[in-house]
Formats: C-alpha cells, structure tokens, sequence
C-alpha cells in the first residue's frame, strides 16, 4: 500500500534548482510521514525511506555515513545512490574518500549515478573501488566528465545491464578501448560530440544482449549515416529504438530531413517492437513485420 502511495523514484527530478516543493521533496517528505506514525509503519516506511539514496549537498555524505554506522540495518536496505551534488574546491578527498565508505555499507546496491558538480567546471570521477562498481547493474554518468576516466570506470562495471552515459566534445577511434558488455541490454546516450561516435562504438564495444538502445544527439550535421554502422552491427536484437535528433543549427532541418531514411533503420533492426523519432524526422508508410508502437518526440517550444 505505502509503495503505492508515492510515485516511481524515475519519475521525480531530485536536483535542487527543482526547489523545496517539487514533487521529489514531497515524495520525501511522504516517506518521512510514514516512518513517524507508528512501530508498524516504521519498519515498513524505513525500508522505503533508504532504498533510494541521493546525495544533494556534500554536507550529506558525513551524515548518512554517521547513520550507516549507528545502525547496521539501514545499508543493505539502499538499492540506489544518486550522487547529485557539489563539491567545493579542496573537498575532493572528503566527498571520494566518504563515498567509498557510504558504499561499502550498502551491500545490496545495484544503481550508482554519478552527476556531482565541481568549481570551474572541471570535473573528476571519484576513484570508486572495483570490488563495488562489479556489483553495479545500472550506471548512470553524467555530462562535463573526462572521457579516459569514464572508460576507466566503465571496464569496472563487470555486471552492468544498463548504461546511461553522455559524451561532449571530440571523440576519436583512440579514446573508446575495445570493451566488452557481456550484460548489457539498455544504452541510452546523450551526444554533443563532433565526429561519427556511434560509427567507433560499434567496432569498439562488444554488446552481445543489447535490446533497448536510445539516443539525445545533439551535433551541427545530422544525417542517417550517423547510425547505419551502430545498427548494422547492433540492430538485430533490439526491441527498442529511440532517436532523438537536434541539430544545434535550426537553418540544417530540411537539409537533413530527406535524408532520413527510417524504412532503413527499421530493416536493421528485425525484432523491433518499439520505434521512436524525432518530429522532424517521421515519416509515414514504413512497414516492418514486429512494430507495435511508433513514438514522435517533440522539441519543446521553450527550447
């Protein structure tokens, strides 16, 4: 009944800019609610009050810590960690050394998302040991993070079924190592990066149990040859397909828009069941013998 009352975590925005009512905040206030009625409910409500942990300032780090180690039963209780804070300058061993430790604790935690913030921008991964990135089945990294340090979290993550990560910049041939996702079966990207990166990834990474893949790609030029190579060696087993392509110069829109051609995509991709595309980009008359659900994304005007 009481996971009923609350909306899904995947639902709900925890950032802070969201402000004090948001509706994340009110779900937490809900589950606080829960915790306060009685010795009944507070077994029950506590166990939904850790499942899903998220750091928003970094003054939170030392207080879960203290609560992990006053009570024993609380770390295996956390199923997600959602790392959205910022971290002052000279804090860096603080925040690296404190999570560690919040993650030794949570033993039975199988979703990390990394998105902290840092002065001027430059951003760095926290050194996360590898006995815990090994029991992670859902990574989440967010934008702004270097590229060698992501991949050397990556190959870590020897569990991982699914994968949201988003690339910036230039990405060359040299940067993506050949990596194996023996696991992995959902890849949701976010691109703003110059170059063919889905063309690098596709002989780059071995993903033998991929079935949903999405994709935010956000570049100058957009063209259909932008995923040809990723889906002819990965569209055989996907049941998923979502491309939601911007051009950063609104004049390329019809520049790119007959060059789309989805009846391709959909023929390299035989067990299809679910498409979505950009507005820009769908057309009618496709066919294909797996298709249920046609989906079209559509930019908002305040963008």
């Amino acid at each position: 009944i009481m996971e009923n009352a609350v909306p899904p975590s995947f639902f709900l925005d925890p950032s802070i800019g969201r402000g004090p009512f948001s509706a994340w905040c009110q779900k937490l206030r809900q589950l606080k609610y829960f915790v306060l009625v009685c010795r009944w409910w507070r077994d029950v409500g506590i166990d939904l009050l850790y499942r899903d942990v998220v750091i928003r300032r970094i003054g939170q780090i030392p207080a879960l810590l203290r609560s992990l180690e006053a009570n024993a039963v609380l770390g295996p209780m956390v199923r997600s960690l959602r790392i959205d804070c910022f971290v002052p300058r000279g804090y860096g061993a603080v925040f690296e050394g404190g999570l560690n430790q919040i993650c030794a604790f949570c033993t039975k935690n199988t979703r990390l998302v990394l998105n902290n913030s840092t002065e001027g921008g430059l951003l760095e991964l926290p050194k996360i040991d590898g006995s815990i990135l090994s029991s992670i089945v859902d990574l989440e990294i967010g934008p702004g993070y270097p590229f060698p340090l992501v991949i050397s979290l990556l190959v870590q993550c020897t569990s991982l079924t699914r994968l949201t990560i988003s690339f910036q910049g230039f990405v060359s041939p040299d940067d993506i190592p050949t990596t194996h996702f023996t696991f992995l079966e959902e890849l949701h990207c976010t691109c703003t990066s110059e170059g063919n990166l889905l063309a690098v990834i596709s002989t780059q990474w071995s993903l033998p149990c991929l079935r949903r893949f999405s994709i935010i790609h956000h570049a100058k030029n957009i063209s259909d040859m932008d995923y040809y190579s990723f889906l002819e060696e990965h569209g055989k087993n996907l049941t998923y397909l979502s491309i939601c392509a911007w051009p950063l110069d609104k004049s390329d829109w019809l520049f790119r828009h007959d060059r789309m051609d989805l009846q391709r995509f959909l023929d390299l991709c035989p067990s299809l069941n679910h498409f979505a595309i950009s507005d820009s980009y769908h057309k009618w008359g496709l066919s294909h013998p797996m298709l249920e659900h046609i989906d079209i994304w559509k930019k908002s005007d305040r963008d």
